[in-house]
């Protein structure tokens, strides 16, 4: 909008207060032009400055055969093509190389002696990274990143929604799949409020509260960290918040008595962590959220066997924990994608050959968007390839592709957020025909 064209059409003679209106309307609408984003003066996050060229990342990781994933440090060079991934307690995979860019994805070169990890990255702002390696090839758990910056001053109270990152212990009858939390800031002091959890169905459930929180330098980057109330049973947190409202929080742990006749303690997961994204200022427009292309990961935790392997069995390359995924506007209305094609490297771990296309064998079906919570969508649906004809015997919907094939369609609760105009979707729901549970978290390209 042009205030110098709005000025010109308006009469000479025009009297003076009734000039002074319009220009007042004219400021008004200028301020209406701009788009309903949650950063700047406008909303919550203050405005966030432009992405570094070596930027840093911290991200927590899903659970891997019920271990309890960790909190991961990430620097990611997009002009100079190179990757560092320090090691720590909570790492078991380091390493410094080179990243190249292919399809949307970059590949990260020389992690674990010679196996390529990778990642999705809105750069500067979130990064989705499988990681891989020998002895991680099939079973690895994705880890999900937010940038690492200066601690954050909030403006104003900002409400984060998430998804909970999952793993085989989730009941989706009575263990909740999506929340959302209110968060302000004073200085860097953290408070949480209005912790809402609840079961995929809707029903709410009880967790224990998100204790106040301190934003301060770690071995991991400026991490904000709550300490353990061992009265009340309320385990130590770690939060990460990037600066366009990615959000993350780590599972947080207990420490447990081991058995009899055995001394110490072992650490098993209280709470489990919750990856999403700030809730955006007005409702989001689903059609156009529906027409964008993604790129990211499809994660199904892998139950534990007397050997300790599930997913892979018999060298399956493409029976994977985490696959790297697509999705574009399919012609039913709904997101359809699915899977790169995949094999085993020269030194074990997994290659994605990223110069074919993916699969088209699940689709995404996001619904009505929940009318009190804007990129809730709380009816969404995945529909799943079911060669087997499982469906009939679950409480899915059984159904066919284009192709004549068996599908079935489950539901699903999705968390979609839109920072600087560039849609993220955070997905959970119950693969019935595999008892395990999906998790499938999209960046728009």
């Amino acid at each position: 909008m042009n205030v110098t064209k709005i000025h010109q059409i308006i009469p000479r003679k025009l009297p003076g207060l009734l000039f002074v209106l319009l220009m007042i309307i004219a400021l008004l609408g200028l301020v209406g032009c701009g788009g309903s984003g949650q950063t700047g003066s406008s909303g919550p996050l203050p405005a966030p400055s432009a992405p570094a060229v070596l930027q840093g990342y911290l991200g927590t990781q899903g659970a891997q055969y019920g271990s309890i994933g960790g909190v991961w440090q990430m620097s990611l060079n997009d002009t100079g093509h190179t990757y560092n991934i320090p090691l720590s307690s909570d790492l078991v995979q380091d390493g410094t190389g080179t990243t190249t860019l292919s399809n949307s994805v970059l590949q990260l070169a020389g992690v674990d002696a010679g196996n390529i990890g990778y990642a999705v990255e809105i750069p500067g702002r979130a990064v989705l990274y499988r990681p891989c390696g020998p002895n991680e090839s099939t079973q690895t758990a994705p880890v999900i990143f937010v940038a690492q910056g200066a601690c954050l001053n909030l403006n104003s109270t900002a409400t984060f929604q998430f998804v909970q990152l999952p793993d085989m212990r989730w009941n989706p009858a009575t263990d909740w799949a999506y929340g959302s939390v209110q968060t302000s800031t004073s200085g860097t002091q953290w408070s949480f409020s209005n912790l809402s959890l609840f079961t995929q169905s809707g029903n709410s459930v009880q967790a224990p509260a998100m204790l106040p929180a301190v934003c301060g330098a770690s071995k991991n980057g400026n991490l904000i960290s709550s300490l353990p109330d061992t009265a009340n049973n309320i385990p130590a947190t770690t939060i990460g918040v990037g600066p366009t409202g990615f959000f993350f929080a780590d599972a947080s742990l207990n420490s447990v008595p081991n058995g009899p006749g055995q001394s110490g303690t072992y650490l098993v997961s209280a709470l489990p962590a919750k990856v999403g994204v700030i809730q955006p200022a007005s409702a989001l427009d689903t059609s156009a959220v529906m027409a964008a292309k993604y790129t990211g990961l499809l994660f199904e935790p892998c139950p534990s066997t007397s050997n300790g392997i599930s997913c892979g069995e018999g060298g399956n390359a493409n029976d994977l924990m985490t696959k790297l995924v697509a999705f574009v506007p399919g012609s039913s209305g709904a997101l359809i994608g699915g899977g790169f094609p995949s094999s085993f490297s020269a030194s074990g771990g997994i290659a994605f050959d990223l110069t074919q296309s993916p699969a088209n064998n699940v689709g995404i079906m996001l619904g009505s968007q929940d009318s009190k919570n804007n990129g809730l969508y709380k009816t969404a649906l995945a529909t799943l390839p079911d060669p087997n004809s499982l469906c009939l015997s679950t409480t899915g919907a059984a159904g066919k592709d284009t192709g004549g094939n068996p599908t079935c369609t489950v539901p699903a609760v999705a968390v979609v957020g839109n920072p600087e105009g560039k849609y993220a979707i955070f997905l959970i729901a119950e693969d019935l025909l595999t008892s395990r549970p999906l998790g499938i978290y999209l960046y728009q390209q």
